[in-house]
């Protein structure tokens, strides 16, 4: 090929990757708020890495790219929480400096020779049909269980797990806004959460107030050796059923297998079993099937026992504790639990609003959403405080 060829050819290279940058800011800064796209290779050796750019907009009208495979990249790259997973954030107003960015990496850390070369996952949405690259966009797609996702947020995790929850084929489950959710599995509730960014986590009580700790750890050390895919754990005098989930990447699937394993086991636990480590069936408003609401509160409401809670606490000048949880709920842990849900979803909603109303200048409306969401967390402390102290209750 002669010099000229070449020339000719990185000129051409050049323009292509300069109209999809231009493009690729186009689309993203008229994205809607919080849609969610991603860019990945369209060919990888076999057994190689994953690798994902996954770009969204966000409630304060940033750009937001999370991405796998980079090599320390320079600012305005920053590292997350996990290695080799880094994060770019920029106003929506420098869409076209925040595609640049991104396309800098795509061609210099991924050696992505020309934007044909790269490909999106199942959403037919393009970057103006450019060389038919695809950007992934999670409204009105088809669930895709093997379908793998990076995240450098456990939000955004969150969000994942409550999409993969919806395929699952338990019509009363309960979402949460923070992205658990809670499943009826016979006389058993099954909880779903984020742990950690690699990790999400199926657990479920299935005995409790057991009499004979010595009795049950035999029991608990004979099950986990019977079943080595699922965890028996034995904490104070209740028994958990725990199944892990790796998160890097989220596959939604995973998390589906793992949740019919679990019940595979849970709906088969009965009196009997209870009786054989020494303990009960955990008492359970959504098994027995009064749902999830309590104290005839709607969903938007707060429960009496938990607004009871509140008024306690700015009697007392904000100096709640376990013991007042216990008073006023009794010892029902599943209760508890779900007060202590309520409640951080309260708190997050307020700092939310205290968030946006800084972003827009407002800072008087930012201190009094802030300040709203105070009574809020010293309640979850004392939730979560009687929640640890509780079994010391139930054997007092």
């Amino acid at each position: 090929m002669s010099t000229f060829e070449v020339r000719e050819l990185d000129s051409s290279m050049e323009k292509d990757w300069r109209r999809f940058a231009s493009q690729l800011g186009d689309r993203l800064a008229s994205g809607e708020r919080t849609a969610d796209w991603s860019l990945s290779p369209a060919f990888l050796p076999e057994g190689a890495d994953k690798l994902e750019m996954r770009m969204r907009t966000t409630t304060r009208r940033t750009l937001v790219c999370v991405s796998s495979g980079l090599s320390n990249p320079p600012s305005p790259w920053r590292q997350s929480g996990v290695s080799d997973i880094h994060v770019l954030e920029e106003p929506v107003l420098c869409a076209d400096r925040f595609a640049s960015t991104v396309v800098t990496q795509l061609r210099r850390t991924w050696n992505i020779p020309h934007p044909s070369f790269l490909a999106g996952s199942q959403d037919r949405s393009t970057v103006g049909g450019v060389f038919g690259v695809e950007l992934i966009g999670d409204a009105g797609k088809v669930f895709e269980p093997m379908t793998s996702s990076i995240h450098a947020e456990e939000e955004a995790l969150a969000r994942a797990v409550r999409r993969a929850s919806q395929a699952l084929p338990w019509p009363e489950m309960r979402l949460a806004a923070d992205g658990s959710f809670t499943v009826p599995l016979g006389k058993v509730t099954a909880h779903v959460y984020v742990a950690a960014l690699d990790e999400v986590r199926v657990a479920a009580p299935i005995v409790e107030r057991i009499g004979g700790r010595t009795r049950a750890a035999e029991v608990v050390a004979d099950l986990n050796r019977r079943h080595p895919r699922l965890k028996f754990l034995l904490t104070d005098d209740r028994v958990h059923l725990t199944s892990s989930i790796d998160a890097r990447p989220f596959v939604p699937q995973h998390l589906l297998d793992a949740v019919s394993r679990l019940a595979d086991f849970v709906t088969r636990v009965d009196d009997d079993f209870a009786a054989d480590l020494g303990g009960w069936l955990p008492t359970s408003a959504i098994a027995t099937g009064s749902g999830d609401a309590l104290d005839d509160a709607t969903e938007d409401e707060v429960p009496k026992q938990l607004m009871t809670l509140l008024e306690l606490d700015a009697e007392l000048g904000g100096t709640i504790d376990a013991e007042d949880v216990v008073s006023v709920c009794g010892r029902d842990q599943m209760k508890i639990a779900r007060y202590e849900r309520f409640c951080v979803e309260q708190s997050q909603s307020w700092k939310e609003c205290a968030r946006e109303a800084r972003l827009r200048g407002e800072a008087a409306a930012a201190s009094e959403c802030a300040e709203e969401a105070v009574p809020w967390d010293r309640v979850i402390e004392a939730l979560r405080s009687a929640l640890r102290t509780v079994g010391f209750y139930d054997n007092a």
